[in-house]
């Protein structure tokens, strides 16, 4: 059983990551954060376990980082003297970095708090795949020196569903299943008539004429995030 109590915390190892690599994966999810959220229940929005990491970080919301990779980690990185709690309680939790880091931990884990609980093994099997192929699509991009706000088709280029500048991507059966996955959440859960609308062009240019979708007019705007 589980309840709107209850997350899935979902740990992805980076052991083969530089601090420099660490920093352009938080620089991209703080980027992407905002569709992101489109693909949650309401419960998981502004939970203070999982809270919005450009909102921890706000000195670095929806702006160009004036900082090497390097300079950046240091600026974000967990202060390991600071609040146990409220530094892990955030989207994307670097704390294990931190530590690995300083020499204090075996462990290099990144860890991402956003999911929600749930039995669905549809749902646990896809967010492993889309934040795991995000890591390491991200590991060998170059500092993205921003975390200014993207659209979808941005978004889905940044998690590697897409087409990322001059590389080409072909997606392989399961990613493509969960990149349909991930368009559906938006639909079910979108608090962002935009987004939405923005999901159903990706679905019906992916999949159609094979199955057409469209966005019913009680989708509207429930709240403004960020």
């Amino acid at each position: 059983v589980v309840t709107n109590d209850c997350g899935y915390h979902i740990h992805v190892e980076v052991r083969d990551f530089s601090k420099s690599q660490i920093a352009n994966l938080v620089a991209t999810w703080m980027k992407i954060e905002p569709i992101i959220a489109n693909a949650l229940p309401a419960h998981r929005i502004c939970n203070k376990y999982c809270k919005f990491l450009n909102n921890y970080h706000k000195d670095f919301n929806n702006c160009d980082i004036k900082l090497s990779a390097d300079q950046f980690w240091e600026a974000i990185k967990p202060n390991l003297n600071g609040n146990f709690h409220a530094q892990r309680r955030v989207s994307l939790n670097v704390w294990n970095c931190a530590c690995y880091f300083a020499n204090q931990s075996d462990r290099l884990t990144v860890e991402f708090r956003f999911p929600e609980a749930t039995l669905c093994a549809n749902d646990i099997k896809n967010w492993i795949r889309l934040l795991v192929v995000f890591v390491e699509f991200s590991r060998n991009k170059p500092f993205i020196k921003n975390t200014k706000k993207v659209n979808l088709q941005e978004c889905l280029s940044l998690l590697g569903l897409s087409s990322y500048g001059d590389e080409y991507v072909i997606l392989s059966d399961g990613m493509l299943d969960t990149k349909e996955w991930l368009l559906n959440r938006i639909l079910q859960y979108g608090y962002s008539k935009r987004i939405c609308k923005e999901s159903v062009c990706c679905l019906n240019n992916a999949f159609s004429p094979m199955r057409e979708y469209n966005l019913s007019d009680e989708c509207d705007v429930c709240f403004e995030l960020i």
